[in-house]
């Protein structure tokens, strides 16, 4: 995420699937709320299969956070 606060690992704490996604997105859209190492919570979406607890690593991705398990 090229933020020199914070760390750009994580752990999920929820997801959801969103089968009607907003305009210019593929359906289904995965949306999943990630608590970063000693930072801030984000939402950001992934088109991999993710857990509660799991560990993920967030980027940047055309604009937008993206999250993939690690």
């Amino acid at each position: 995420m090229n933020h020199a606060s914070f760390p750009d690992e994580g752990k999920v704490l929820s997801y959801t699937r969103l089968q009607v996604p907003p305009e210019g997105f593929n359906a289904p859209l995965d949306i999943v709320m990630v608590e970063i190492d000693s930072g801030p919570k984000l939402v950001c979406w992934t088109d991999s299969s993710l857990e509660v607890d799991q560990r993920v690593r967030v980027f940047s991705d055309q604009g937008m956070l993206r999250c993939i398990p690690l």
